[in-house]
């Protein structure tokens, strides 16, 4: 593609799958309807932890929606999906043969590929690894019909995935040594620095380990870099050299070096917070500009990668002490969000099935997920199902229990936990199929997320009591956004970082004035709408680092996920309330008195004997 912000939302990290790769993929329905395709009417060629692209004679509707299941030495994977797009291909006569589909993973599911995909990149040979992500890395980026800037947007948009994978410190320690190795440099070191900013800390990326250096007192060379964080090229003059740089000035054999690069790494919010030293003892050789961009490339890999770089003590990542959190913790610092964590980790002892209970987009599955990942059973697998999108006894059985073909969700999370999401949308008789079914397996821990109150709908004889009692051993209620509005602060500044991130842009803050209207908002949508706000935000403002002004037509908003269901009955009620009058009459003339300078006495004494409603069409006109 030509077009570089295209290329940008389509293509995520996707990995070319071979006829010897021995992995399949099966389509289970299209449309919510079981079907029954063989397996030899597609071809897969890639995969991604957002989607996969096959080629195919059959045709699919774009936007038609797709349940998949992937295979591969052992490991499967389930995943809802959709139609993006497809590119008609053609023979020799002009006639369509076949369709390349472009497929998109649903959010929700995405989580639940990682370890598929990282057991697929995991059988890859060294030379297939290496071969595939350099040539991505250093080739892709440096396209000549792209500028510097876009050949960097690219290959970061490409690796923006990469970080999600296992063994993402391996691939660190690829790229830096091909760095090296690019550049001609027999030695390479990075150097990062403390949390008070006064001492240099050594980091072996092989052992991932850190060593104190030096301090910076009088180390002219290393506060120039951090100060103009801008690189420098040192070269020998021959003489003696008694600095700390180049920290090898001698090679093994005595040999003086001939030149060292150092290149400064920034911190996401464009802090210096170290640098990289290359060090090349060749004579006949110096640093070109070809070796800086592809340095330049790494320290960008390198910032959006390597997570503790802005969570260890070496390195202050914001000065408001926020902090950088990833996607799998939970943010804030209200007493609501402090019961969250304890309750969380309270459960880590615990195998009882969990009922968690809120309104829309408070992040009940969220929470679930922390549930899992912090209890004894985190090393095994966590899925979902939603209970929404189940059609009939035949359906729900087939995703639980599977069938001759397909492996159900309980044997798949066995030994894990299964996150059952809105029973109550459940018919009466899929509650007691759910019931019968779930109750015979002690080997998988519950976790239950409804945004609707099930002991009142037992009450009401609308849920099944005996299904209750089974999943709610324990129970939690997470209170509304607007209820811990302390927490609004941190989560603006965590989608800040983490949406930035994915769509390969400098980090950005916002002013009080737009924080401040945050806290003030009443956040129906609670934080999935919180979120879709911010994301709307950084699209308006793509290029700004400081976000001061709050675009009309993008705030107030309303999430538009289909979780967000119920919201607008919400505000529909809200706006049904009674306005009280007096209270609008007596802010109109008090306005108007401010407005004309007069006091309340004066107004009254002046429109006593005038119609009240002829006045204020006055004043209001």
């Amino acid at each position: 593609m030509n077009n570089i912000v295209k290329l940008k939302s389509y293509r995520s990290f996707r990995i070319p799958v071979t006829e010897g790769d021995k992995i399949s993929m099966d389509i289970i329905k299209y449309n919510g309807n079981l079907v029954h395709y063989d397996s030899n009417s597609w071809k897969l060629t890639n995969v991604s932890l957002s989607g996969v692209a096959f080629e195919s004679s059959m045709t699919f509707e774009k936007e038609g929606i797709l349940e998949l299941e992937f295979t591969f030495k052992g490991h499967q994977f389930n995943v809802s999906s959709k139609v993006a797009r497809f590119i008609p291909k053609y023979n020799v006569f002009g006639e369509v043969e076949s369709y390349l589909y472009g497929i998109e993973f649903f959010t929700e599911d995405q989580d639940n590929g990682k370890e598929f995909i990282s057991s697929f990149i995991s059988s890859f040979s060294t030379r297939r690894l290496k071969k595939h992500l350099i040539n991505l890395l250093i080739n892709e980026s440096r396209i000549n019909t792209f500028t510097d800037g876009q050949k960097l947007s690219l290959s970061l948009s490409l690796f923006l995935d990469m970080k999600q994978f296992k063994g993402i410190s391996d691939f660190l320690k690829i790229i830096f040594k091909e760095s090296c190795r690019f550049s001609n440099s027999e030695v390479g070191r990075i150097f990062l620095l403390n949390k008070k900013r006064d001492h240099l800390y050594s980091y072996d990326i092989d052992k991932e380990e850190f060593y104190k250096y030096s301090s910076l007192e009088n180390q002219n060379l290393a506060n120039d870099i951090l100060a103009q964080k801008s690189f420098r090229i040192i070269r020998s003059n021959g003489d003696l050299n008694l600095d700390n740089f180049p920290s090898m000035p001698l090679n093994k054999s005595g040999d003086d070096y001939s030149s060292a690069l150092y290149f400064p790494v920034l911190d996401s919010q464009g802090k210096a917070c170290g640098f990289f030293e290359f060090i090349n003892f060749d004579q006949s050789k110096n640093y070109s500009e070809r070796d800086l961009s592809v340095i330049e490339l790494f320290s960008n890999i390198f910032t959006l990668c390597f997570g503790d770089l802005d969570k260890t003590e070496f390195v202050s990542h914001l000065e408001d002490n926020i902090g950088y959190i990833d996607n799998s913790v939970i943010i804030g610092r209200s007493k609501g969000m402090d019961n969250i964590n304890e309750f969380i980790h309270g459960q880590g002892s615990h195998v009882e099935n969990v009922l968690i209970e809120g309104n829309h987009g408070v992040g009940k599955i969220h929470i679930g997920k922390n549930i899992h990942h912090c209890s004894s059973r985190s090393k095994m697998p966590v899925g979902a199902l939603f209970c929404e999108s189940i059609i009939d006894e035949n359906d729900l059985e087939v995703q639980l229990t599977g069938d001759l073909d397909h492996v159900g969700k309980i044997e798949l999370y066995s030994g894990g936990s299964l996150i059952v999401h809105e029973p109550s949308e459940l018919s009466a008789s899929c509650q007691s199929l759910l019931f019968s079914i779930l109750k015979k397996r002690e080997d998988i821990r519950l976790i239950t997320t409804s945004t609707n109150p099930l002991m009142k709908l037992c009450e009401e004889e609308k849920f099944d009591y005996g299904l209750y009692n089974f999943l709610s051993e324990n129970y939690f209620h997470v209170p509304d956004l607007k209820d811990r509005r302390e927490d609004i602060p941190c989560l603006v500044n965590h989608f800040l970082d983490l949406l930035c991130s994915q769509y390969g842009l400098p980090s950005k803050r916002v002013s009080d004035f737009v924080m401040h209207t945050f806290e003030k908002y009443s956040w129906p949508g609670n934080i999935e709408e919180l979120k879709v706000t911010t994301e709307r935000l950084i699209n308006y403002y793509p290029y700004l680092r400081f976000l001061d002004d709050l675009p009309q037509k993008e705030f107030p908003i309303i999430g538009e996920y289909p979780r967000q269901s119920g919201i607008i009955d919400n505000i529909l009620r809200d706006a049904t309330h009674e306005l009280d009058l007096d209270s609008v009459k007596e802010g109109v003339i008090t306005a108007y008195c401010a407005a004309q300078g007069i006091t309340r006495e004066e107004y009254d004494r002046s429109y006593a004997d005038i119609d009240e409603g002829l006045v204020l069409r006055k004043i209001a006109s």
